[in-house]
């Protein structure tokens, strides 16, 4: 005995000294916005990227003008077109397009980044949202299976007194545990989503993100959407749409510079975006190389211009299942409430009558049970799609808390 409360002890200790170390921080959809912005991993890595990008613009400026290169001067006029692009780099004609190359490029990146932060927020706020409602059911079920503790020893007592068939309790034991099961599970996916969202928002692994202040829809709030009201919004603010613009305008500065490439070939850096560039062949000099050259580039740029069309169609039929799904958890949720009243008023029913005594069957009231807890599920998970289906209406035309993404890039 003694070393069984040897082990409990340090398995206690051990437990309380774990949970010391985690923090469990309360986050609003307020809070959400900065925490992404400025610890989100990834919304982070991205911005790095961007700096770099911006200073290549730097670099290929400053690789306009004089350079020195030992070996090159060691030796002497055998290669004149190196000495002239250390010399004098700005008499080469495709150095200077590879400046407005890396111009466009990098507000390519500026539009990939903004994207990329819009969808980090997205998660951050679905998760949170998610969260919060599954919170809301869990103490809806939590308070169902309270009701269930003053019917066990009245149904017991029957089953021993012979007023209720044998193995009543039995049944009623099952649907006691199965309610449980379905408790511990839902508490396990909120904890798991809590952790996530912690990831989400740059927080220590331990720690554990609480949503608070998540709020129900008014019924006067909610409304039915209209594709049309949407879909120019839709297409102009896509940060999406935007960088593969510019994807494509460089495109056309790449084409270009193919003409010039008997005056030398810039050797300068596109940077982190320009990879989809780097790798098309082209000629360095004057032959007969330079028409399929060309027409290499002007084959890229068909593949940006397909899949910017691709983008615009996929937004478009994102904004029609969002749409038609919206307007129909708006009719669910009428009929789901209505549901959960009839509910609650036949349990109360067969539970007042019971009390009074009155002969109830057991599986009358496990099937009341069921009846209760499934439309109580049903109307979370409407309101749950509800809200998660108007933030993302928000993502998909930068509007509400994602507007914050037409402003400045974080430092």
């Amino acid at each position: 005995m003694k070393n069984t409360s040897k082990i409990l002890l340090f398995t206690l200790l051990a437990v309380m000294s774990g949970s010391a170390l985690a923090e469990v921080k309360p986050v609003t959809l307020e809070d959400i916005t900065a925490h992404v912005s400025t610890q989100n991993y990834y919304v982070q890595e991205n911005a790095e990227r961007v700096y770099q990008a911006k200073k290549t613009i730097q670099l290929s400026r400053r690789n306009l003008l004089p350079k020195i290169n030992l070996w090159r001067i060691l030796g002497g006029f055998s290669n004149p077109l190196g000495l002239v692009e250390d010399v004098a780099p700005f008499l080469v004609p495709n150095n200077w397009l590879r400046v407005k190359e890396d111009k466009v490029l990098a507000t390519a990146s500026v539009h990939g980044y903004r994207a990329l932060w819009a969808n980090e927020l997205l998660t951050a706020r679905g998760l949170l949202i998610q969260s919060s409602l599954d919170e809301r059911l869990l103490e809806q079920l939590q308070e169902n299976a309270k009701d269930f503790e003053p019917l066990y020893s009245v149904i017991q007592l029957r089953e021993n007194l012979g007023t209720a068939p044998s193995g009543s309790i039995q049944q009623f034991e099952v649907r006691r545990l199965a309610l449980n099961e379905e408790i511990n599970t839902l508490a396990t996916i909120i904890k798991s989503n809590r952790s996530e969202l912690a990831y989400i928002l740059g927080f220590p692994g331990n720690d554990e993100a609480v949503p608070t202040g998540v709020k129900y829809f008014e019924k006067s709030e909610a409304h039915p959407l209209r594709y049309e009201d949407y879909e120019e919004r839709l297409l102009s603010a896509s940060y999406e749409l935007k960088q593969h613009t510019s994807l494509i305008q460089a495109a056309n500065l790449i084409r270009k510079s193919r003409y010039f490439n008997f005056l030398g070939v810039s050797t300068m850096s596109r940077g982190a975006y320009g990879n989809i560039f780097d790798g098309l062949p082209q000629q360095d000099g004057l032959g007969f190389g330079l028409g399929p050259s060309v027409q290499i580039v002007r084959s890229q740029k068909r593949i940006l211009e397909s899949q910017k069309r691709g983008i615009e169609e996929t937004l478009r039929k994102n904004l029609k299942v969002l749409v038609d799904s919206y307007n129909l958890d708006l009719q669910l949720r009428e009929d789901a409430l209505q549901r959960i009243q009839a509910t609650q008023s036949q349990w109360q029913t067969l539970t007042d009558r019971m009390n009074l005594g009155a002969k109830i069957d057991v599986f009358d009231l496990i099937e009341a049970s069921r009846n209760r807890i499934e439309a109580v599920s049903s109307y979370y998970s409407i309101e749950t799609r509800l809200h998660l289906g108007s933030d993302r209406l928000k993502r998909l035309t930068y509007t509400d808390a994602y507007q914050v993404v037409e402003g400045s890039l974080p430092k």
